[in-house]
């Protein structure tokens, strides 16, 4: 999804969720191609725990695709990804 931002600049959103309490999704090998090429104006939001109200948390991740100098999507501080390519886990931090 694309929208513009609060500075006027167009931006990116993919909106995702999950019924567990993990900061973990699923993800399509083009929205990272889009993270990666758009990384500072690229959010997740993540909704967890969808079926019980009273624990639903939403999390906006930024800054995800934001690499040192040393990491790439397959090895750096801020998520893994499965050998499948298509699901995160995010690294509490």
């Amino acid at each position: 999804m694309t929208y513009i931002s609060d500075n006027g600049q167009l931006a990116y959103a993919e909106i995702k969720s999950t019924a567990s309490d993990s900061i973990s999704f699923m993800i399509a090998s083009n929205e990272i191609d889009v993270g990666e090429r758009e990384k500072e104006k690229y959010i997740i939001a993540l909704v967890t725990n969808i079926e019980k109200d009273d624990s639903r948390r939403i999390y906006e991740i930024k800054n995800l695709f934001v690499y040192d100098d040393d990491e790439t999507r397959f090895s750096n501080k801020r998520f893994q990804l499965s050998a499948d390519n298509h699901s995160v886990w995010c690294i509490r931090q």
